[in-house]
């Protein structure tokens, strides 16, 4: 009987030692560094971007997209990608743009 008394009481000290260690480390490292949150345009229901939805966004964004949409082998979805996006830029970025599509296709 003394013995199993022993055994829990050293069982209870055990588990309130590893408890106390553990808030003492939670209370001492620093927190893990968190991921940045990444802000994806805003889409349509089938995922292609209205003009208004396309000139909402950053220059790089516009024109990253445009890369992308390029890419797509299927022709019919490509335009459906690419003219919003052809709409909605700037004059400045039209030679970057122009550019990209150039290169792309060669």
């Amino acid at each position: 009987m003394k013995t199993l008394l022993l055994l829990l009481l050293a069982a209870a000290i055990a588990i309130g030692v590893i408890y106390r260690a553990g808030d003492i480390v939670s209370t001492v490292a620093p927190p893990p560094p968190t991921a940045p949150t990444v802000q994806h345009p805003p889409t349509a229901p089938n995922g292609v971007l209205t003009a208004d939805q396309a000139r909402q966004l950053t220059s790089e964004q516009r024109l990253d997209l445009l890369r992308k949409a390029a890419l797509i082998s299927d022709h019919a979805k490509q335009a459906n990608y690419l003219l919003p996006l052809i709409e909605a830029l700037t004059k400045e970025e039209l030679p970057a743009a122009t550019t990209l599509l150039r290169d792309i296709r060669k």
